[in-house]
């Protein structure tokens, strides 16, 4: 049982997720910046509006969000 447990990619994916977010947050990451982060990894380019939607929150909290990001650097533009 704990085979297939863990054979299985989709929850794989998801304790991926939870251990990403759990560093993220030891970094001194808020909820919404580390939830926005693990959004964006997985495009390329995301319009600030896709991103709210990718990380449930309200739209206009996420352009804040997205700004606080490029402050450290994080993202490559």
């Amino acid at each position: 049982m704990v085979y297939l447990f863990l054979n299985n990619s989709f929850l794989r994916r998801i304790f991926m997720k939870l251990d990403m977010l759990k560093i993220l947050q030891e970094l001194n990451f808020t909820e919404y910046k580390t939830k926005t982060y693990l959004a964006l990894l997985g495009e390329s380019r995301l319009t600030g509006y896709v991103v709210a939607l990718n990380s449930s929150f309200p739209s206009f909290r996420i352009y804040q969000v997205l700004a606080e990001l490029t402050e450290p650097g994080l993202n490559d533009e």
